[in-house]
């Protein structure tokens, strides 16, 4: 029996572990044993739930210092959990801040540890990855570029895929999407927003997007808006009242949860959060803006330490602005309105985003990332002893 202990803390990880599990479990039938700390989308697939990380989703370097205590206790909770487990291999997933202790506590007392989803050095300074070989043996990286950066410290890595490449739906067409949501009618111009899974995203967000969707809903009486979140529970009481005020002066504004390919699918136009979220519409070939808004000292210290350009995946990969980004103070309401005015009302402005998404999906390849991390997985195990 070989035992794993897998560690997300976001749903974005566990979005990205769940299929490398379930090819797992496929693999070994019952000769594997997979525990770990996992919120609601994972836990139903690993034998052992050691942590629920459902809240634990956080950004920022002010915004995590609210969770510091709850994070410690986690940590110190796995420490003994890896002592105790005769556990074979730690599979990390993302959560960067969190994970890379856990891995060097791992690697201390000798047990193999892989990172699933790289971390972003291309976003900080390269130095930050000799300071990774403390704490794993190898990174399954999910962006094509990043492996030239690893290459330079012979550190082991491979561009596995990325994963959206098998996650997302391929074989729907908008038709069948805009079927499931009842209050949309043919022909209805569908304008969707994104304000990301964290609670501190949707926290800077949401406010903006309402102001946003009352500004759209003057021009585009006849418009329909979606809001699209993972779960119910991620929006507080004073984001409902929002949105009940906006429902009584009649403004088509409909909430919806988990359904965000859907949505997307559904949309003429998406404002999206930068993460994932704004790959998934950029590979769903969803013309979109990209926002984003933190607190003032985690902004600044991204700016002085950042090395990139941009901040939204899409840019990012293709090394420049495919989609508009509107950060920190340039995340308002004016600016996102005429933003989304100029993807409907001039036609080059999304037929050549629609042309940069087909060229940034040819650049992340065709790859099965789980597939592909589940054979290296079994090529670690097969190495370790019984």
């Amino acid at each position: 029996m070989k035992r794993i202990l897998i560690i997300t803390g976001e749903k974005s990880g566990e979005i990205i572990a769940k299929p490398l599990v379930l090819e797992l479990k496929s693999q070994f039938q019952e000769s594997i044993h997979i525990s770990g700390m996992a919120g609601d989308i994972l836990s139903p697939h690993l034998d052992k739930t050691i942590i629920n990380s459902s809240n634990f989703g956080v950004i920022g370097f002010v915004e995590a210092l609210s969770k510091y205590r709850v994070l410690k206790r986690a940590q110190s909770k796995i420490f003994k959990e890896l002592k105790n487990s005769n556990c074979d291999l730690v599979i990390l997933v993302d959560y960067i801040g969190f994970n890379l202790t856990i891995g060097k506590f791992a690697k201390k007392i000798g047990i193999p540890v892989i990172l699933y989803v790289g971390p972003q050095v291309w976003a900080w300074k390269k130095n930050r990855i000799k300071k990774l070989k403390e704490c794993l043996d190898f990174i399954g990286l999910i962006l094509p570029f990043e492996k030239k950066l690893y290459n330079e410290e012979s550190f082991r890595t491979s561009y596995v895929g990325n994963p959206l490449m098998e996650l997302l739906p391929r074989n729907f067409s908008k038709d069948e999407m805009v079927a499931k949501f009842p209050f949309i009618k043919k022909g209805d111009l569908v304008i969707s927003f994104l304000p990301g899974s964290r609670e501190s995203e949707i926290k800077h967000h949401f406010l903006v997007i309402c102001k946003t969707i009352i500004k759209l809903y003057q021009q585009y009486p006849n418009a329909k808006f979606i809001i699209s979140l993972a779960k119910k529970s991620d929006i507080s009481l004073r984001e409902i009242k929002v949105i009940d005020s906006l429902k009584k002066e009649r403004i088509p504004i409909h909430m919806q949860y988990g359904m965000t390919h859907d949505v997307i699918m559904s949309s003429d136009v998406v404002g999206t959060a930068s993460g994932t979220a704004s790959l998934e519409t950029a590979l769903l070939k969803v013309p979109c803006v990209i926002f984003y808004k933190s607190s003032f000292t985690s902004y600044l210290i991204f700016k002085v330490f950042s090395l990139i350009k941009y901040i939204g995946l899409p840019n990012i990969i293709m090394e420049k602005e495919i989609v508009t980004e509107l950060i920190q103070n340039n995340f308002n309401s004016k600016k996102l309105s005429s933003e989304i005015i100029k993807i409907i009302e001039i036609k080059d402005v999304a037929k050549n985003q629609i042309a940069n998404f087909n060229k940034l999906e040819k650049k992340l390849g065709t790859n099965s990332a789980s597939k592909t991390m589940a054979s290296i997985v079994t090529s670690i195990l097969s190495n370790s002893s019984s």
